[in-house]
């Protein structure tokens, strides 16, 4: 939550306090999400474009994306540890995006709870 309201107030400086600007900046979470899912699984088309396909499509995240809370950012982070998960499962060797991924998403809110539930 205080990434969160650093990201607002800073957003705010640039963007103004609009309702509009104030929705938009969620894109900049979302945008980045995406990319990470389609560098996920660059090698199975077919996957990737159904991936893609769902999250373009999904109520789920197009009702947080016009949300001015903290959520888009949440489920965004969420989806990038998601797919740094899935690249390590698909490699045996670790990139470093990969350890620089996982380290990003363990510093958010929604995906510490996530690391800890599954952490032995």
């Amino acid at each position: 939550m205080p990434l969160y309201i650093f990201w607002i107030w800073a957003c705010e400086k640039f963007t103004g306090a609009g309702e509009l600007a104030l929705r938009l900046v969620n894109l900049f979470w979302f945008v980045p999400a995406l990319v990470a899912l389609a560098l996920a699984f660059a090698g199975n088309r077919r996957r990737q474009t159904a991936i893609f396909l769902v999250m373009i499509f999904s109520p789920f995240a197009w009702y947080y994306l016009n949300e001015a809370r903290s959520y888009t950012m949440q489920f965004s982070t969420a989806l990038i540890l998601f797919a740094t998960i899935a690249h390590w499962l698909r490699d045996e060797k670790t990139s470093a995006a990969a350890e620089t991924g996982w380290a990003a998403g363990l510093r958010s809110p929604c995906s510490a709870f996530a690391a800890a539930a599954c952490w032995p």
